[in-house]
């Protein structure tokens, strides 16, 4: 299982990276994706999903690789992102991640 969480984080620092978001702030992510999943609880997931939601709307930049915004949306808009995010930060989401897909 450990190994597994190791390439879940790695892909999802991965994933990130594609987008944009500059490596000083993925070190941050990691830790909190990383903690989610070895030490889970509702208040470690909840932080990891509102930091995720914070740096993608903060530090996206124009053009996205269209493979890791349809993963990282799918990510932030499963079940649990629907129960923390509130229906406008998901559409921003959407906005931000596949809109530039369709748009490039």
């Amino acid at each position: 299982m450990t190994d597994e969480y190791i390439s879940a984080v790695a892909r999802f620092a991965d994933d990130l990276w594609a987008v944009g978001i500059p490596q000083m702030h993925l070190d941050k992510a990691m830790g909190l994706y990383s903690t989610a999943l070895f030490e889970p609880s509702e208040q470690s997931w909840t932080r990891f999903y509102h930091h995720v939601s914070e740096l993608l709307q903060q530090r996206l930049r124009k053009a996205v690789e269209p493979g890791a915004a349809r993963r990282l949306f799918a990510f932030v808009d499963d079940d649990f992102g629907r129960a923390v995010l509130e229906l406008p930060i998901r559409t921003r989401l959407r906005e931000l991640l596949l809109g530039h897909r369709i748009a490039s």
